[in-house]
C-alpha cells in the first residue's frame, strides 16, 4: 500500500483494537456472574479496585510516555542503538525508584481506609485493607512493565505488546471470576490481578530485552533531560486527569451508597473501554508523529495527512460505533443486567455516551501535543478544569444522583476536547482549519445523536421498530462508506515517507 499510511500501519491498529476489545468481551461475559457472585458492595470494591489498578500503573511520573517519545524521536534523528538502550537502561532504573517509592506511600497510607467516608460495611473494611495492600505491592511490576511497554512502542513493536497485552487483559476480568468461585473474600480476588500483573511485567521484560542490552559503549553520555521535563509535565496530567475521570465513583460512594457505584461503574465502564479504535489508532500514530516532529520540525505535509488521516478513521468508525451504542445501549443493559439494574442505569448510559464519543476524538490532538514533547499544554488544561468540575459534580449529585454524575462527566469532556483542538491549531497553524471544521462536526454530530436516540428508540420497541432499525443501518452504511473512502482517496494523494 503506497501513500502516508502503509498496510503494517493498519495491521498495528488492527492488533492494539484486538488487545482491547477481547478483555472487554471477557468483562462482557463474566460481570454479571461476578456481580451475582460477589454482591454489589463487594463487586463495587473491586471497580474501584480496577480503577486504582490503571491508576497506578500511571504513576510512572510521565518516564513511560517519555522513553516512548525519546525513543521515536531519537530514531528520526538517528541516534545509535547503544547510546538509545544507556537511555533506556536509565529510565528504566528511575521508574523502578518511583515504584518502590509509590509501594510504601501506599502501605503507610493503608490505615485510612478505617476511617475513609465511603460507605463500606464493617465487615468488609478489613478485606479492603488487605486487598489495598496486595494492590500497594503491584506498582513495582507496573512500572517495570510500562518501561518495558515504552521502548516496544518506540520501536513499533506493537505484535510483541499485544501478545502480552491481550491475556493479560482478559485475565483482569477472568481471574476474579474464577476465584470467586472458591472464595469471596476481596484479599483473595485483588491477589489473583497481583499474579496476573507479574506475569505480564516479567514477559514484556523478555520481549523488550534488546532495547535495554548496550552491545557496545556509545561515543558520549546520550542526554535524557528532556524525558524528565516531558514526564514532569505528564505527571501532572496523568494525576489530575484519572481522578477527573474517575472521582465520580468516590463521590458516589461516599454522598449516596455502594449499590449506586455499581449502578454507575457497569455503564461507565463498558463505554470508557469502547475507545478501542481512538486509543489503538494514537498509539501507532505516537511514535510516527514523534519521528515526524524530529525530522521535519513539525510544519511537514506528513504530519498535516496523518492527523488528517486519524480524524477520518473516526469519522467512520467510532462516529457509527457511538451511534449504535447510543440507540441499541439500553436494550443491551436490560439483557445484560436485567431490567432493575438497567432502570437505574439507562440516563446514566445516555448521557455518557456524547462525552465517550467526543473523548474518541480528543485523544488526536492529545497524541499530537505529547509527540511534540507539549505535555505542559495539556497538563495546564486539566488543571483549569479541575476545581470547576468538582464544585459541579458534588452540586449534580445532590440534583440528580447518579445521572447528575454523568452528566458533569460529559460537560466536562465537552470543554476538554474543545479547549485541546483550540491549542493543537494555535501550536501547528497549518492544522487550524482541519481543527475548527473537526470542532464543528462535533456539535453536529451530538445534536444528531441527542436526536436519532431520542427518535428511533421509542419506535423499537413499537410495531415499526424494524422499519426504524433499517433506516438507521442504511443512514451508517453511506456515512461508513463515504468516510471510508475519503480516507483512501485521502492517503493515496498525499504521498509521503513516514517508515
Amino acid at each position: 500500500m503506497s501513500g502516508v499510511l502503509k498496510r503494517r500501519h493498519f495491521q498495528d491498529i488492527a492488533l492494539n483494537i484486538s488487545g482491547i476489545v477481547l478483555p472487554m468481551a471477557a468483562g462482557f461475559l463474566v460481570v454479571p456472574d461476578l456481580i451475582r457472585r460477589l454482591g454489589h458492595d463487594k463487586f463495587g470494591m473491586l471497580s474501584i479496585c480496577w480503577m486504582l489498578i490503571g491508576y497506578f500503573g500511571i504513576l510512572d511520573l510521565g518516564l513511560g510516555r517519555g522513553l516512548t517519545q525519546y525513543l521515536a524521536k531519537q530514531l528520526g534523528l538517528g541516534m545509535h542503538d547503544s547510546a538509545r538502550a544507556m537511555v533506556a537502561r536509565r529510565v528504566r532504573r528511575w521508574m523502578l525508584l518511583v515504584g518502590l517509592g509509590w509501594m510504601l506511600v501506599l502501605l503507610f497510607a493503608t490505615p485510612l481506609l478505617q476511617t475513609s467516608s465511603l460507605h463500606i460495611a464493617p465487615e468488609l473494611r478489613r478485606e479492603a485493607m488487605w486487598g489495598w495492600m496486595v494492590l500497594a505491592i503491584s506498582v513495582p511490576l507496573l512500572m517495570w512493565a510500562s518501561c518495558s511497554t515504552g521502548a516496544l512502542e518506540a520501536h513499533s513493536r506493537f505484535r510483541a505488546v499485544n501478545f502480552v497485552r491481550v491475556p493479560m487483559g482478559c485475565a483482569v476480568f477472568l481471574v476474579p471470576w474464577v476465584t470467586a468461585h472458591f472464595t469471596q473474600h476481596l484479599a483473595a480476588v485483588i491477589g489473583g490481578l497481583w499474579a496476573v500483573r507479574m506475569i505480564a511485567a516479567l514477559a514484556l521484560a523478555a520481549l523488550s530485552w534488546e532495547y535495554f542490552d548496550t552491545k557496545e559503549d556509545p561515543k558520549g553520555t546520550p542526554q535524557s533531560s528532556e524525558i524528565l521535563k516531558f514526564g514532569g509535565w505528564l505527571t501532572v496530567t496523568n494525576v489530575i486527569g484519572p481522578t477527573l475521570a474517575y472521582f465520580d465513583r468516590f463521590a458516589i460512594g461516599a454522598t449516596i451508597s455502594m449499590t449506586a457505584v455499581t449502578y454507575y461503574t457497569v455503564p461507565f465502564d463498558v463505554l470508557s473501554r469502547l475507545p478501542a479504535l481512538p486509543v489503538a489508532m494514537m498509539g501507532v500514530f505516537f511514535p510516527m508523529l514523534a519521528r515526524l516532529h524530529a525530522s521535519s520540525g513539525g510544519d511537514g505535509r506528513d504530519v498535516r495527512t496523518t492527523v488528517g488521516a486519524s480524524i477520518r478513521m473516526l469519522y467512520a468508525v467510532w462516529a457509527p460505533l457511538m451511534l449504535v451504542c447510543s440507540v441499541f445501549g439500553p436494550q443491551v443493559l436490560v439483557q445484560w443486567v436485567g431490567v432493575d439494574f438497567a432502570t437505574e442505569s439507562t440516563d446514566v448510559w445516555r448521557w455518557l455516551v456524547i462525552g465517550v464519543l467526543l473523548n474518541g476524538f480528543a485523544h488526536v490532538p492529545y497524541a499530537l501535543l505529547h509527540s511534540a514533547g507539549r505535555t505542559d499544554i495539556t497538563a495546564k488544561l486539566h488543571m483549569i478544569e479541575f476545581f470547576p468540575y468538582f464544585f459541579f459534580l458534588w452540586w449534580a449529585l445532590g440534583a440528580y444522583g447518579i445521572t447528575g454524575a454523568a452528566i458533569a462527566w460529559t460537560l466536562r469532556v465537552i470543554l476538554d476536547t474543545s479547549m485541546l483542538y483550540v491549542s493543537a491549531w494555535k501550536l501547528f497553524p497549518m492544522l487550524w482549519q482541519l481543527c475548527r471544521d473537526t470542532l464543528w462536526s462535533l456539535a453536529l454530530m451530538v445534536m444528531a445523536l441527542v436526536g436519532l436516540s431520542r427518535l428511533v428508540y421509542p419506535s423499537l420497541a413499537g410495531p415499526q421498530g424494524l422499519e426504524a432499525t433499517g433506516l438507521l443501518m442504511c443512514i451508517l452504511i453511506v456515512w461508513i462508506t463515504y468516510h471510508g473512502r475519503r480516507l483512501f482517496v485521502e492517503t493515496h494523494e498525499n504521498v509521503g515517507k513516514i517508515q
